[in-house]
């Protein structure tokens, strides 16, 4: 498992191709928020677990959603919905 933003392709490749050689399914999980959703919740949290606001805007400008053409087994998108979080099986 790996958990880090990767937000470009370029950052993404030698994982999955590492995974891939392991014999790994490779699933991303794509959370998908806008820059002022991501504000909000970054805003209520505390100490460490809140990010430089630049982080957000960084990450935003910077990111390509994954595809199926860079070699995962499965993408799915994360969307904050009433109550909770919702899943969204992408195609691949």
């Amino acid at each position: 498992m790996v958990d880090n933003t990767n937000p470009r392709r370029a950052d993404r490749a030698s994982l999955i191709e590492a995974g891939k050689r392991a014999g790994a399914r490779v699933i991303a999980v794509h959370f998908v928020a806008s820059v002022g959703e991501a504000l909000r919740r970054n805003a209520s949290r505390e100490g460490r677990a809140r990010v430089p606001d630049v982080a957000i805007y960084t990450a935003a400008r910077r990111l390509e959603p994954p595809r199926a053409e860079e070699g995962f087994d499965e993408i799915v998108r994360v969307r904050l919905g009433e109550g909770g979080f919702a899943l969204e099986p992408a195609p691949v």
